[in-house]
């Protein structure tokens, strides 16, 4: 009988741990797709704007919460479910030589 119970038990702490990693493994996803949103939005945003910006954001499942733009240096803050990350582009014009 106490090699059931001890079974049982071993078992029960095997699930309570894979829900614990599951957890965890979905907490570093939702921070990965909040900085990729992040870089995104700071891209479009330094190349065409404010709307780019909340474009780029919405295209990844994410929302613009706050953009500043300071001559051609733009940060971005997003949200992508419960997680918010921020990111900073630069606008460079680089001369076409002919």
């Amino acid at each position: 009988m106490s090699g059931i119970v001890m079974w049982v038990s071993a078992l029960a702490v095997a699930v309570a741990l894979s829900f614990g990693l599951s957890e965890v493994g979905l907490a570093a996803v939702d921070a990965a797709r909040a900085q990729t949103a992040a870089d995104a939005a700071a891209l479009a945003g330094a190349g065409d704007g404010e709307a780019a910006a909340r474009a780029a954001a919405i295209r990844n499942d994410a929302r613009l919460i706050a953009i500043r733009v300071d001559g051609s240096i733009v940060d971005v803050i997003v949200a992508y479910r419960e997680r918010t990350s921020s990111a900073r582009a630069e606008r460079i014009l680089v001369p076409i030589l002919d």
